[in-house]
């Protein structure tokens, strides 16, 4: 799913880790190019909802870490 700011968040039902690329990733399959790993949630139901939440968490925390 591609984020605001030129970020897209990949993730496949079951994967521990979300993958975080610079710009719009169109093959789903590559891992290289990637800036960054999410950990996923391992209990419970998880869904394309919850990791774009994921993603705008890592997001902002980036954007914070820029500003200090």
């Amino acid at each position: 799913m591609f984020l605001e700011a030129g970020f897209t968040i990949r993730w496949r039902r079951g994967d521990p880790v979300a993958y975080v690329f610079q710009g719009q990733q169109l093959d789903n399959h590559a891992t290289a190019g990637v800036l960054d790993t999410i950990a996923v949630p391992s209990a419970g139901w998880t869904d394309l909802a919850q990791i774009r939440q994921v993603g705008q968490r890592w997001l902002q925390r980036r954007r914070s870490s820029a500003v200090a």
